[in-house]
């Protein structure tokens, strides 16, 4: 969609799949031989994303363009069965999860090369292989079993700010909320009634036991000098707190000193839009949103967590 337009839409689908191998070892400094260990993962699982979405753009009156999107996700896991021994051992399973995303903004020029803006957006990022599957000791003495009931994650996103292009200085500042819900964390488990293995490890696994949000601002400025250089800034300051079941053994509040990274995918409304890790994206516009933040993908993207802008 150009932003000169009055109006625009896209409509798209897109899947993608990936599939997984694994093997580990351990270096014997002994017999100076590495020695060969049960997978972490089953060889042969898969998983698929894909999803439909549309978009739209318009302007409403002189100077006024909103944008809203929306996806329809669908993500498939495939995961063989797994037998080594008796705690290197999963049965086999599948499981198919739907789920819908959408972002909407606007954005207000009051004033020439001025601009506010303000996006809204949720995203979802499906469990992937590690979370559903991963299997083996952990530091800690913990040991790690699979979680077949492990859901998607969600995120709720607000952002508000300004923007400016005046004789091709850009700047922007925003402030924003980012709140991750059904967040998953290592909870403690059992395996046939026990609660750890025969060497006194504690079972653990992959739940939707924790909530995290944050709070924020961000900015960027760049200043062209001359034909071939220029000066640039970024800003991000940010407090994130994350909220813990009390099952998961973790303090029931922490503040969070980073923002989230992990092994995500989310769904948004276009294939440049958030996954499966990266950073994760929040939901907005290429053209009307602010540029961190990059919680996953939301409406066009392929693999669907924050999106870029």
């Amino acid at each position: 969609m150009n932003a000169a337009r009055t109006r625009g839409a896209r409509i798209g689908i897109d899947a993608t799949y990936d599939r997984a191998t694994s093997e580990a070892d351990v270096y014997d400094p002994a017999v100076l031989e590495k020695q060969p260990q049960p997978e972490r993962y089953p060889t042969g699982s898969s998983m698929t994303h894909g999803g439909v979405y549309g978009q739209a753009e318009a302007e409403l009156v002189h100077g006024l363009r909103a944008h809203a999107g929306v996806r329809q996700a669908l993500f498939h896991l495939d995961i063989p069965k797994r037998s080594v021994d008796e705690d290197s051992s999963s049965p086999a399973f599948t499981n198919t999860m739907v789920d819908v995303v959408f972002n909407a903004g606007v954005r207000w020029e009051f004033a020439p090369g001025v601009a506010w803006i303000a996006n809204a957006g949720r995203g979802v990022r499906s469990p992937n292989v590690q979370d559903f599957a991963a299997l083996g000791p952990r530091a800690g003495n913990r040991f790690q079993i699979p979680n077949p009931d492990v859901g998607p994650e969600h995120t709720l996103s607000i952002d508000t700010g300004l923007k400016t292009l005046i004789d091709r200085i850009s700047a922007e500042v925003a402030i924003f909320y980012l709140a991750y819900d059904d967040a998953i964390a290592l909870a403690p488990a059992a395996r046939d009634g026990s609660p750890t293995t025969l060497d006194g490890e504690q079972y653990e696994w992959s739940e939707n036991a924790s909530r995290v949000e944050y709070y924020g601002v961000e900015g960027e400025f760049d200043v062209p000098l001359a034909r071939y250089a220029g000066i640039s800034g970024r800003l991000l300051a940010m407090i994130g707190t994350q909220y813990n079941e009390q099952r998961t053994g973790l303090p029931r509040r922490r503040p969070i000193e980073h923002l989230r990274r992990r092994r995500r995918c989310a769904s948004g409304p276009s294939p440049s839009l958030g996954c499966a890790s990266r950073r994760p994206r929040t939901a907005g516009s290429p053209r009307t949103g602010s540029t961190t933040r990059r919680t996953w993908k939301t409406i066009g993207s392929p693999r669907t967590a924050p999106p870029a802008m």
